[in-house]
């Protein structure tokens, strides 16, 4: 007889959802992409310096490369042997009454103790003329010395990391053309129900605008992941089952309304056709409660509540630490901590998200309030914050000034 299937888990925690998610969750491979295209990809090897950086001893002034030797006291006359531009090598060493005109990068010559810089100097800048300088150079000054910012065989981008424009040009003074990367994950988006409109369109009685759709492409955009397609299921079993089939290109699915109870939420029934393997069926979580995961062979599927703000709360706590994972990074999340700046009534058993304002407060810590009215639907208050702001089971009121955790939204 063939093995049975394990128990669906009902109404489990939010940090027990979590852990089966990242269970599941794979680590995505890697390819190799030119260094221009790395942007925002995610770094999987780590980046060594191959030489020192600078190369050389060079000039961090337009000036004159000299010796300390020749300076008797603050004003000292000196030959201009030669021109040292950058790209460059000199071809004469300083000292004994000669100088070298300098650029900005410029190696400089042999014997250099400091660089003035042309604002202490009086000179027609002719080699073979006279430079009077009338200001003594400090050893060193304006030289950067070989190996100042990076020493060759050094560590530079400790790998896993996202590739930001700031770190483009490291990688390119280190010789990377091409880059180490994670795989992208890429993702379908399903939202369902005869109602949805698109928001370019004039909702008829009835209908609204399809909200979930776009935010969710977005979000796993955001997350690194390659949205594949976007599609909206009308509420029939067929067409349900058509869209859901064309969503299995992806690596996740994730799939907005339907997975509830009511007589028109044709997804559940469409999943097992599928062949859909459930985690879980709901979490103990306010927004969003009616959630359900599992996989379809090697996709991992997603069903997530109807209602935006549920939606959106249940994409960052569960489907971006699948996409990070899959990325090679840390899931997370990435908590901090807040002092609260009103009281909060909720329900002891589960644990709560609420979109909030975070500010730093006139000591230097942090502060947060609830961005609006909380509900499921009300998208405004999520739309207005910067932060969600968790609050776990077990308290059924959050006192004012309480140290809660919360989660930025731009950690992501």
């Amino acid at each position: 007889m063939p093995a049975s299937s394990p128990p669906v888990r009902e109404l489990i925690s939010v940090f027990e959802a979590r852990e089966e998610i990242l269970r599941a969750s794979p680590m995505g491979g890697t390819e190799e992409v030119p260094l221009r295209s790395a942007v925002g990809r995610i770094l999987r090897k780590d980046a060594s310096a191959d030489s020192d950086i600078p190369p050389f001893d060079n000039s961090a002034m337009d000036g004159f490369a000299v010796s300390l030797r020749d300076f008797d006291g603050e004003t000292v006359i000196l030959a201009i042997g030669e021109d040292v531009p950058a790209g460059t090598w000199p071809s004469k060493p300083v000292g004994n009454g000669s100088c070298s005109r300098i650029m900005t990068g410029a190696p400089v010559p042999e014997g250099t103790h400091a660089v003035v810089p042309v604002e202490w100097c009086q000179s027609d800048g002719v080699v073979g003329g006279t430079v009077t300088i009338t200001r003594r150079p400090k050893p060193g000054q304006h030289v950067r010395k070989q190996g100042s910012d990076i020493a060759r065989d050094d560590l530079v981008l400790e790998a896993p990391a996202r590739i930001e424009p700031r770190t483009i040009g490291v990688l390119a003074s280190l010789g990377y053309g091409q880059v180490t990367v994670a795989v992208q994950p890429t993702v379908c988006v399903v939202a369902t129900g005869d109602e949805l409109v698109e928001a370019s369109e004039t909702p008829s009685l009835g209908q609204i605008r399809n909200s979930n759709g776009p935010t969710l492409a977005a979000l796993a955009s955001a997350s690194g992941a390659i949205v594949l397609s976007e599609h909206v299921a009308r509420d029939d079993m067929e067409h349900t089952l058509q869209v859901l089939q064309e969503a299995m290109d992806a690596d996740i699915v994730i799939v907005s309304g339907g997975v509830s109870v009511g007589s028109y939420d044709y997804v559940k029934a469409a999943l097992d056709e599928l062949g859909f393997e459930r985690s879980f069926w709901r979490v103990r979580q306010r927004p969003g409660k009616p959630l359900t995961f599992g996989k379809i062979g090697d996709r991992l599927v997603f069903g997530l509540p109807g209602n935006p703000v549920s939606t959106a709360v249940c994409f960052r706590q569960y489907v971006l630490p699948c996409i990070r994972k899959m990325s090679g990074l840390p899931p997370g999340p990435q908590f901090r901590t807040a002092r609260l700046q009103e009281s909060v009534q909720k329900v002891p058993d589960l644990h709560y998200f609420l979109p909030g304002r975070v500010s730093v407060g006139s000591e230097g810590c942090l502060s947060v309030v609830r961005s609006g009215a909380f509900g499921s639907h009300i998208f405004s208050s999520l739309a207005a914050a910067n932060c969600l702001i968790s609050l776990p089971e077990g308290s059924e009121r959050v006192e004012m000034g309480s140290l809660v955790e919360i989660e930025l939204f731009n950690d992501v």
